[in-house]
C-alpha cells in the first residue's frame, strides 16, 4: 500500500504543479489581454492547486506512516485505522 500512496501523492503533485504553470499563464495573457473572468480562473486554479498540495502532503505523509510503523498494529494499541484495539 506504501507504494500505492506514493503514486497517489505524485500524481497530486502533479496537479498541483499544472495548476501553478496554468495560473502563470493566465496572468501572462490577462497582462496582453485583459478579461473580466480572469479572478474567477484564478480563483478556481487555485482552489484545485491547493487542494491538490494538500491532498499530496497527505498522502506522502500516509505513505511514510506506514514505513516507520514498527509492526502490523504499532506499538500504542492502535491498529493501522487509528482507532483503538
Amino acid at each position: 500500500m506504501n507504494a500505492e500512496y506514493r503514486r497517489r501523492g505524485a500524481i497530486s503533485a502533479g496537479i498541483a504543479l499544472i495548476a501553478v504553470f496554468f495560473i502563470i499563464e493566465t496572468v501572462a495573457a490577462h497582462s496582453s489581454q485583459p478579461n473580466a473572468a480572469s479572478p474567477y480562473v484564478w480563483a478556481l486554479l487555485g482552489l484545485v492547486g491547493s487542494g491538490s498540495a494538500i491532498r499530496a502532503w497527505w498522502f506522502y505523509r500516509k505513505a511514510r506512516r506506514e514505513l516507520t510503523s514498527p509492526s502490523e498494529f504499532g506499538s500504542s494499541g492502535q491498529d493501522r485505522s487509528g482507532r483503538r484495539s
